[in-house]
Parts: C-alpha cells; sequence; structure tokens
C-alpha cells in the first residue's frame, strides 16, 4: 500500500465554528516484518491557497444543430464564411 491523498479539499468545522479546507493523506504504517500495523491520516489546511484560486467554471451543455434553427441562433458554418 501507498499513502493516498485526497481527491478534493474537504470542509472540516472545528468545535468552535471556524470552518477550514483541508486536504487529507492516509499511509500505513508498517512493522518491521512489512505488515500493515495501522495507518495514519494528515490533514493540510488549504483555506488560504482557495481564497486565492478563482471559482471553477460551470461547464455548459453543448447545444445540438437542430436546436439552433428553432431557437434562431447562427450555426457555426454562417460565421466560418465570414
Amino acid at each position: 500500500m501507498r499513502p493516498i491523498k485526497s481527491v478534493r479539499p474537504m470542509l472540516l468545522i472545528r468545535r468552535d465554528g471556524n470552518e477550514l479546507y483541508v486536504e487529507s493523506t492516509a499511509a500505513p504504517i508498517r512493522d518491521g516484518s512489512g505488515h500493515v500495523a495501522g495507518g495514519v491520516l494528515v490533514f493540510h489546511d488549504v483555506s488560504e491557497s482557495r481564497e486565492l484560486k478563482p471559482p471553477p467554471l460551470v461547464p455548459r451543455e453543448p447545444r445540438p444543430a437542430h436546436r439552433a434553427r428553432e431557437t434562431g441562433a447562427s450555426s457555426r458554418a454562417a460565421w466560418s464564411g465570414r
């Protein structure tokens, strides 16, 4: 087993109500024979770096060509000739 890092930050709410975004890493602890004897979970506060990043863009659904005719929108073919 190798250390496993979380895919995305998680919201951790402390007892005093403060909220932190954290990333976590889990790793096995092995004994002298190499057998897994336990594990360790490490939390890393990434709150500040999250505040500096812009919010992720929400992907839009592509519009099928037949919908363009219904809505009166121009097609790519019309724009490419300009």
